[in-house]
């Protein structure tokens, strides 16, 4: 029995880095590129090929763990990607630290959270949901760590590149873009029974109506919102501060944040509608496209 717990301390001391490691380049991206030399697009192509390297490679984890020892795939998941991470940290230009994130960090790090979960379910087959508990625990820990993390490095950069003024525009950026997104996500919840029930019966015309519905919905809130920040931006900042020097930084901030913001209402309703009819691997790449 203390042996299984130690396991399970283990494994969860894994996941808490996993999670830290993933938001390393979000965390390190302005030193990253210092160092490197490698310019905004190309730390973008980065990012992307990273999100892409996970969507194609875990479905093939799954499958490696249900054909091999999934001690051995975990062990050798965590010790790859340790070992592929201290050599990106001696990367000199854009390729080598391309190949070593997406390829030789992202890729053993598919291989962790399939095998993981299911060792977990068969060891601790009397208290499954307590070990899993204690695993989701570390990874949403990792998450908030690294959240944290990413967050206190924006508001230094933005102190150091900018004021005081800059941190507070960021945050009435970030206020104003989740009202967007929330709704955009609530009408997305509400068609996925109703068109799943529909695909399940065999109803394809009344799947397509709330398809159909939930899209212009989801489109005209995203042209709402992006009219709103490109023409009257200065007074959504207004709700939330009245200083004029505040106000000229909100204005850019605000534009940047959501001039984009139809694209988003489409690429969430179309994942979101290929997750309720089992179309996994279209909700996978609609999804990836927003990155």
């Amino acid at each position: 029995m203390k042996g299984k717990w130690t396991i399970l301390a283990l494994l969860c001391a894994a996941v808490l880095v996993y999670t830290l490691d993933r938001a390393l380049l979000g965390v390190l991206a302005i030193p990253i590129q210092e160092e490197t030399g490698i310019s905004d697009i190309q730390f973008g192509v980065l990012n992307s090929a990273v999100f892409w390297a996970y969507a194609v490679c875990v479905p093939f984890a799954g499958l490696i763990g249900d054909r091999f020892d999934r001690r051995k795939i975990v062990a050798i998941s965590i010790a790859v990607w340790s070992l592929m991470t201290v050599f990106a940290g001696f990367s000199c230009g854009f390729w080598t630290l391309l190949a070593l994130v997406s390829v030789g960090i992202t890729v053993p790090q598919t291989l962790y959270s399939p095998s993981a979960n299911a060792l977990i379910a068969r060891v601790y087959r009397d208290s499954q949901a307590t070990a899993m508990g204690f695993h989701q625990a570390a990874f949403y820990t990792g998450w908030l760590v690294s959240g944290s993390a990413v967050a206190a490095l924006l508001n230094n950069q933005l102190l150091y590149y900018g004021s005081d003024n800059a941190v507070a525009a960021s945050g009435v950026a970030n206020s104003f873009a989740p009202l967007v997104i929330m709704l955009v996500i609530g009408i997305c919840q509400g068609m996925q029974p109703i068109a799943g029930y529909n695909y399940g019966a065999g109803r394809l015309d009344r799947l397509r109506e709330v398809f159909k519905l939930a899209m212009k919905c989801n489109v005209t809130i995203g042209c709402v919102g992006s009219l709103l920040v490109l023409f009257v931006p200065r007074y959504l900042a207004m709700a939330f501060t009245t200083d004029e020097a505040l106000l000229d930084l909100c204005v850019p901030a605000l534009r940047l944040m959501l001039v984009m913001a139809p694209l988003i209402g489409f690429t969430i309703t179309n994942s979101q509608f290929f997750q309720s009819i089992d179309k996994p691997w279209i909700a996978i790449v609609t999804s990836l496209s927003r990155q």
